[in-house]
């Protein structure tokens, strides 16, 4: 499958906060997280003209503000978002997807697994040093 490997992605919506987050592709699998605590598992398909199905669900940890800027929900609750990306998931360029209860801005780039593998290996073996 052409869309397997793992990709960064960053989100916004105009007039509230935005983040970032990493997922990963394997045989039509997916598998992510982004920086507020949400997860993402479903499937995509590669279509006969570049274009990539997806179905989603967003599973949302209790009190995670919404990129919408609707209040935060005190219990984890799961949102379902389906729908079809731009070929190579615009290879880095903004896309909206649909996501009632408004839309939201992406950008998706894959991240060459050589440089996956030398940031986990510095993560892992102290290489990233924090600040006092």
């Amino acid at each position: 499958m052409a869309t397997n490997g793992t990709y960064n992605f960053v989100y916004s919506l105009p007039g509230y906060q935005g983040g970032t987050g990493l997922f990963s592709i394997a045989d039509g699998e997916l598998h992510g997280f982004d920086h507020g605590g949400g997860r993402y598992t479903g499937t995509v398909k590669d279509n006969a003209d570049g274009s990539i199905s997806f179905a989603l669900t967003l599973h949302v940890p209790a009190n995670m503000p919404p990129v919408q800027g609707t209040a935060a929900q005190e219990v984890p609750h799961e949102r379902q978002m389906s729908g079809t990306f731009p070929s190579d998931f615009g290879n880095g360029k903004a896309f909206e997807i649909n996501s009632p209860p408004g839309t939201v801005w992406v950008e998706i780039k894959r991240i060459p697994i050589e440089g996956t593998q030398r940031w986990f290996n510095n993560l892992t073996k102290g290489g990233v040093r924090r600040s006092a």
